[in-house]
């Protein structure tokens, strides 16, 4: 259950960063002023919800393709 979790928390935070960096490019070039304005609008939970709602779509489809590899094994066994 432990290796489930920390699986599933590595790819939540690959999501969150990957989406950072796709949203806002110049995070790398100036953080502090990225850090600084998402204090002063109170807006620090956006970036988790957004991570999320995208983690939940990656997690549909990867439930979405184990369900297909599942039956195409159960069809070739038979």
């Amino acid at each position: 259950m432990e290796r489930i979790l920390i699986r599933e928390g590595a790819i939540y935070a690959l999501i969150l960063i990957a989406a950072a960096l796709a949203i806002h490019p110049d995070i790398l070039e100036v953080p502090g002023e990225r850090l600084a304005s998402m204090t002063e609008r109170d807006n620090y939970f956006h970036p988790l919800a957004y991570g999320g709602i995208l983690y939940l779509i990656v997690a549909l489809a990867r439930r979405i393709v184990s369900l297909i590899g599942k039956f195409f094994h159960r069809k070739s066994r038979s």
